[in-house]
């Protein structure tokens, strides 16, 4: 009886809801709905805001058929395998290559110190969130373009299946996370979307925590072109993006405690001892994500290949003097260790012989200013791929790269900050 009455109060509540929510359409105020009134708004704003998303993503990948205009010989043998290794919350200023004082890249501090590695010094995330820096990272919008929408660009995967290449999304994260997760956005415009959370069927609520995320699990999913089905190959080779947990917070959930090498007592200053945990704690994760970085880039190491790794932003750990306190990312500042990120460059073996050319040409451009909005233009040149929007300037390989342009961050909520160049001499 109880329940027949609590029902017919649910729908008494919900059908007024609607009639409210038709009348008031967009304009309505918070403070004066009933909890049904919010049940109702919630629903009806999500699936509108997905469906607006779903027909944003299907604008920027149908864009990408017409926006090819050719392609210039490179000199590169085909097929070969490109990969993007899009790493998590990793920030520079944590990654002992990058001058941290603690040892949390071993592996590849060994590979820069063999001439294997490009580490590029000056880099910055285009946004402080994730889902607002692959927008620009993962198509040819660019924040000089902010009055526009990132979906009216289209996006890298989808240009590089028009270019010739394969393409696959391996992931890491979520397989859920409706329209506006990164996979649903960008991942869904690939060939094949794989990786360790679909193999396992799990869910946004359990990749935060679970043993089976680590992000070394995602190593069997790796793809190379040799591996894909003769029919179902595109002649250039195979473009494939790897997605990683990285540092994401919950940070001790990121590495197994085999990687547990850095405690409270390795990190220096007065801080409180359950910052000092969390500091170290991330610390481990760094580490960990050197492990799997680098074994990635041995994955590839026996074909030609190029492997370009880039966190998606950084991380502020209580060091930003605005906000002591905070230790994450998102919001409205942009200190540095939030956008300052790693930005390496892999090429196997057997392509540095065969184009030692280029290979200078990418350690010379080490300490150039660079912004990760500027991928597609990196990409696409690197391979001889012409479009619409190619902008050699806004290639860092290419001798025509502008240093001088300028680097507007732009926060989720829309602050602004320019960081100007670390180095005159790149200027």
């Amino acid at each position: 009886m109880l329940t027949c009455i609590a029902l017919c109060c649910f729908i008494l509540g919900f059908g007024l809801s609607v009639g409210r929510y038709r009348n008031w359409h967009w304009s309505y105020s918070p403070a004066r709905t009933t909890t049904a009134d919010r049940f109702v708004w919630g629903l009806v704003r999500t699936y509108r805001l997905g469906k607006i998303l779903e027909n944003q993503r299907e604008h920027m990948h149908a864009s990408a058929a017409n926006t090819i205009t050719g392609h210039v010989d490179t000199g590169l043998m085909e097929p070969i395998n490109v990969v993007l290794i899009l790493g998590e919350s990793t920030r520079a200023a944590s990654m002992h290559c990058y001058g941290y004082s603690l040892p949390t890249t071993p592996k590849l501090d060994e590979l820069r110190s063999r001439g294997e590695i490009a580490v590029f010094t000056d880099v910055v995330s285009p946004s402080n969130a994730t889902i607002a820096s692959t927008q620009a990272m993962l198509t040819f919008y660019t924040n000089e373009q902010d009055k526009e929408q990132w979906h009216e660009y289209p996006d890298l995967v989808s240009v590089m299946k028009h270019g010739g290449f394969t393409t696959a999304w391996v992931t890491n994260q979520e397989c859920s996370g409706g329209p506006w997760s990164v996979q649903q956005l960008f991942g869904s415009a690939a060939d094949t979307l794989t990786g360790n959370a679909y193999r396992l069927h799990q869910t946004n609520d359990m990749f935060l925590s679970d043993s089976l995320f680590y992000d070394e699990r995602i190593l069997p999913n790796l793809l190379s072109f040799e591996q894909i089905a003769p029919k179902h190959r595109r002649p250039r080779g195979l473009f494939s993006v790897v997605h990683l947990m990285g540092s994401h917070a919950g940070y001790a959930n990121r590495y197994p405690a085999s990687f547990a090498r850095f405690g409270t007592k390795d990190i220096p200053g007065t801080l409180a001892e359950g910052r000092k945990t969390k500091i170290a704690e991330y610390a481990n994760s760094v580490l960990y994500n050197d492990h799997v970085v680098a074994e990635i880039f041995k994955r590839y190491s026996q074909s030609r290949s190029i492997v370009i790794y880039v966190s998606d932003h950084g991380e502020t750990l209580f060091d930003d003097k605005r906000h002591p306190d905070f230790a994450g990312h998102a919001g409205n500042t942009l200190p540095d260790n939030v956008v300052r990120i790693p930005f390496i460059v892999y090429l196997s073996d057997s392509l540095r012989k065969e184009a030692p050319e280029l290979w200078q040409q990418i350690l010379k451009a080490q300490d150039q200013p660079v912004m990760t909005d500027l991928l597609p233009n990196i990409f696409t040149g690197l391979l001889g791929i012409e479009t619409k929007y190619s902008r050699p300037e806004l290639n860092v390989f290419s001798p025509q790269y502008n240093p001088k342009r300028q680097r507007m961050v732009i926060a989720v909520d829309g602050a602004k900050r320019v960081f100007p160049a670390l180095h005159r001499s790149a200027q």
